[in-house]
């Protein structure tokens, strides 16, 4: 995977999309993820305090810390939910003790994205409850060590993703592009390691400056960068829905890297620009619109 990193991206871009052509048919889906809930059981905390978050995206979900706080939630208006959080200093979700939760949602009807942090075989267990398991896949020691400021490795973030693979009905790992202070395509590595593996459906998301975080004044990837990243998750990856989800920059950066993303054969993208809308139809694609989060 690595020599092909030094092929032009028209090239691989021309190579994604005829794997993409021979393999799935000529439609892209489109994500307004209106009738999915995100809720974070931890509220707006998080023990690690990553400096290219700082729980600033937690304030946007639905605290469900304590009993009184999931009698308020009212879930008329969705289908699905997001749960999610921030993570102790351990780096795991505290989703197992709040089992009850799961139950209670399941039993109402509601769909499930179970988005967890680094878990024990019992925890894993706790996927079978839900409908997917959403799990950040990260395989750079430094990242691990020097930003999320764990004590951990790249092994235990496979062990985890393990585990969770025996339990989960649907897995889908999460791999950030471009995060500052990684090795230079290292995603490359994490795609290595989760060929040998199993993996229902693959997201990517891109690192964004964050306005008040610590890594507010650093670049995103360049578009090239991600455009190889992508390119090479097709073509290493052919029968694989890929997602790119949300969390992505703004503005004319958004613009080209959507029309990127479409060219590298991608799936399913989360809150598509009109650009990559128009381009979508240029291209003679069927457009189907769901309202769920996009691992649903």
């Amino acid at each position: 995977m690595a020599l092909s990193v030094n092929m032009p991206l028209k090239a691989l871009l021309r190579q994604a999309w005829k794997i993409r052509s021979n393999n799935f048919p000529r439609q892209i889906k489109f994500v307004r993820p209106k009738n999915t809930l995100p809720i974070s059981l931890t509220g707006e905390s998080c023990q690690l305090n990553c400096p290219h978050c700082e729980g600033h995206y937690l304030k946007n979900m639905t605290p469900a810390c304590n009993e009184n706080d999931v009698k308020k939630i009212n879930l008329d208006n969705y289908s699905s939910c997001l749960i999610s959080g921030g993570s102790d200093k351990d780096g795991a979700l505290p989703f197992s003790e709040n089992e009850a939760l799961l139950k209670e949602l399941s039993n109402k009807n509601k769909r499930i994205n179970l988005h967890t942090g680094l878990v024990s075989e019992e925890e894993a267990k706790k996927a079978s409850l839900v409908d997917v398991s959403s799990f950040d896949f990260i395989v750079d020691d430094n990242i691990i060590r020097n930003i999320y400021g764990l004590d951990k490795s790249a092994n235990d973030f496979i062990n985890s993703y393990k585990l969770l693979s025996k339990y989960a009905n649907v897995i889908v790992p999460h791999v950030n592009i471009g995060l500052p202070g990684s090795q230079k395509f290292s995603e490359l590595k994490s795609l290595e390691i989760l060929k040998k593996l199993r993996v229902d459906a693959l997201t990517f998301i891109i690192f964004t400056p964050t306005r008040g975080t610590s890594f507010s004044d650093f670049q995103p990837p360049s578009l090239t960068y991600v455009g190889k990243v992508l390119s090479l998750a097709r073509i290493n990856f052919k029968k694989t829905p890929i997602f790119l989800g949300c969390m992505r920059p703004g503005g004319i950066y958004r613009e080209r890297v959507d029309k990127i993303a479409l060219n590298s054969g991608v799936n399913k993208i989360v809150l598509p620009t009109p650009a990559v809308r128009k381009l979508a139809v240029n291209k003679g694609l069927e457009v189907e619109w769901d309202k769920e989060c996009c691992a649903l």
